[in-house]
């Protein structure tokens, strides 16, 4: 290298091909000036092997003392090479320097370490109750504490450098004096006052992770001094190893958000972590076109998190991986990020009705999920209706078929019902049965049921006071209020034994044409028999011969009519007769009924008979 320029360490390199296989091992020697290259067995197994390298080299303020353009050549394998001229500023002037941060990398330091100094009072004034507080801000750093070194140092100004006139090594003396804090990212020293001298501070910082070629590694340092006076000094280090190619903080990550319908989405934030070091590089917001972009990154693998969705859209919950191979020619890498719009349950109603419009009670309902039963999933939703109450159910948009699994009593089941729920709880109807009647209206579902008028096994049962099934009875049904016309159904009782006869759902006429013998017959009895296959007296009749009500019950399906005892007084004649059949006189009878009484018969002289009325 031209003896007008220095390296800044020596250090050692790997040159690689793309395959990450090496090449050839480099070593830069700051002593001598010299960049070595031993090529590996690669280039006796490959031909025509080509490449490019870089390193990084300053200005030699030994060599070089004023302004002027300097000379780029190199020798090559005995082969001078001259890229250009350099032209050179000169050195800076003399500047007041309290504290002075700088870094600098050393040949025996890991891929993950980075050596730091703090010149302190390069300006040899005079001090009093001098404290340095250092701090790492790059992420996933920590104070190597036993490399901290302090020397008392007698400084000078020297052609745009300070150089050291001595050195002494007085870290012994400071060691109870060091604090570490407590992340172990930084610390702080208690140097007392200064007479006419300055220090230095020496240490080595390690990442958890191996850096990369121009990654930039930030700290900072205080001076405190005089009383309470401060100044700081901070150092930004962009990493530096020599390679095959120098790239930096010259990358760039583009998303694209869209919805399931490919529309920009705008307004997601994003945060962009570097895998290596676990740190936020950066954050990132779409704009009205969907898009954003977070530039000045390093060629590395990063992880990308939805922070906040766009509004109405579900966060996404899945990380996005970017590798430091997906970089393109370009030096970015492009996303595409799909939302899908956020499912909002809704409240829809669902109604079950009577043809008057009246909530009816029994219907056994469930709902599922798509357009069809599937006996196999749950049901979303299962419930029975309730007289004169609707259900509410929260659902989320999309398709769904409602069965009945039970109607109500009196009413006809209707067929599967699909119908699909909005994003607004708005019901849309798909699919219903024929001959049913379903309605919807905005979030409102409403299923009017017909009435059950098939014939209905209905029970009539004729007994006595005590409660016996008497037989002898002749009745007769008629349709209507009224015992006229045709009768639909007739028969005589028999004794312990009930008839069942199927009536449709309507109002009927019981009459009793005759009544068994020793009963009073009934008067007409009008009834109705109901949907739900009940029946109820609508009418208990006229009062009977002995001005009383019928007496006639129902219990649900069955009709029981009660006959009365016809206790009315009869006419009995009682005869006296000879052997020859002639009615004799003179005999006095008595006639008793079986609780007591006794009845005297007054017969006439002629012997004629003499009727006598008698209870039952």
């Amino acid at each position: 290298m031209p003896s007008e320029y220095a390296f800044g360490n020596s250090s050692a390199i790997e040159l690689k091909d793309s395959s990450d296989n090496v090449v050839a091992n480099g070593f830069l020697d700051s002593t001598n000036k010299t960049i070595t290259l031993t090529y590996t067995n690669y280039v006796e197994q490959k031909s025509g092997v080509q490449g490019e390298f870089f390193f990084y080299a300053r200005v030699d303020h030994d060599v070089v003392r004023q302004e002027g353009d300097l000379n780029g050549g190199f020798t090559v394998g005995g082969r001078m090479l001259y890229p250009g001229i350099v032209h050179y500023n000169g050195p800076p002037k003399r500047y007041d320097s309290k504290i002075e941060k700088s870094s600098y990398q050393a040949a025996e330091d890991g891929k993950n370490e980075v050596h730091y100094n703090i010149a302190i009072n390069r300006n040899m004034e005079h001090y009093t109750g001098v404290t340095i507080t250092d701090k790492i801000t790059s992420p996933n750093f920590k104070i190597m504490r036993d490399s901290i070194r302090v020397y008392k140092i007698a400084w000078r100004w020297n052609n745009g450098d300070w150089v050291r006139d001595s050195t002494e090594d007085v870290t012994a003396n400071f060691q109870s004096k060091i604090t570490e804090n407590a992340a172990g990212d930084g610390f702080t020293i208690d140097l007392g006052d200064m007479d006419g001298f300055g220090y230095l501070l020496d240490y080595k910082t390690k990442a958890d992770y191996d850096l990369v070629d121009g990654e930039r590694v930030s700290n900072s340092a205080t001076m405190t001094y005089n009383g309470g006076q401060t100044t700081t000094s901070a150092e930004n280090r962009s990493y530096q190893i020599a390679g095959g190619v120098g790239e930096g903080y010259v990358f760039t990550i583009k998303l694209h958000k869209v919805n399931e319908n490919g529309e920009n989405l705008q307004g997601a934030e994003f945060e962009v972590v570097r895998d290596r070091s676990g740190a936020v590089v950066g954050k990132l917001t779409t704009d009205s076109n969907g898009n954003a972009n977070l530039g000045d990154l390093l060629r590395d693998d990063y992880t990308i998190r939805e922070v906040t969705p766009p509004t109405g859209y579900d966060k996404l919950t899945e990380e996005i991986k970017i590798g430091a191979q997906d970089f393109g020619t370009d030096k970015s890498v492009s996303r595409e990020i799909v939302n899908k719009k956020t499912v909002t349950e809704q409240d829809v109603t669902f109604k079950k009705v009577d043809p008057n419009g009246k909530e009816i009670p029994g219907a056994q309902l469930k709902i599922y999920k798509g357009d069809h039963v599937d006996q196999e999933e749950a049901p979303v939703a299962d419930w029975t209706s309730e007289e004169n109450t609707s259900k509410v159910i929260k659902l989320s948009p999309g398709t769904y078929t409602l069965t009945e699994a039970n109607a109500p009593a009196g009413y006809q089941y209707v067929e599967d019902i699909t119908f699909t729920v909005g994003a607004n709880g708005t019901v849309a109807l798909v699919k219903k049965g024929a001959e049913d009647t379903v309605q919807a209206a905005g979030s409102i579902l409403t299923i009017t049921d017909k009435e059950d008028s098939s014939p209905k096994a209905i029970t009539f049962s004729k007994v006595n006071l005590g409660g016996t099934e008497i037989a002898g009875a002749q009745i007769k049904i008629f349709k209507g209020n009224k015992a006229q016309g045709q009768a639909v159904e007739s028969w005589t009782s028999e004794a312990n034994q009930s008839k069942a006869i199927n009536l449709e759902p309507g109002i009927y006429t019981f009459h009793e044409e005759a009544a068994p013998t020793g009963y009073l017959k009934v008067t007409d009895i009008t009834f109705q028999v109901k949907h739900d296959g009940t029946v109820e007296v609508t009418n208990v009749g006229e009062k009977d011969s002995k001005g009383e009500k019928n007496k006639v019950v129902t219990d649900g399906a069955t009709l029981k009519v009660t006959d009365k005892d016809d206790d009315s007084e009869r006419d009995v004649t009682i005869k006296k007769v000879d052997p020859n059949g002639k009615e004799i006189p003179g005999a006095e009878l008595k006639l008793y009924k079986a609780v007591g009484f006794v009845l005297k018969l007054n017969l006439l002289q002629s012997g004629h008979p003499k009727p006598t009325h008698l209870r039952s």
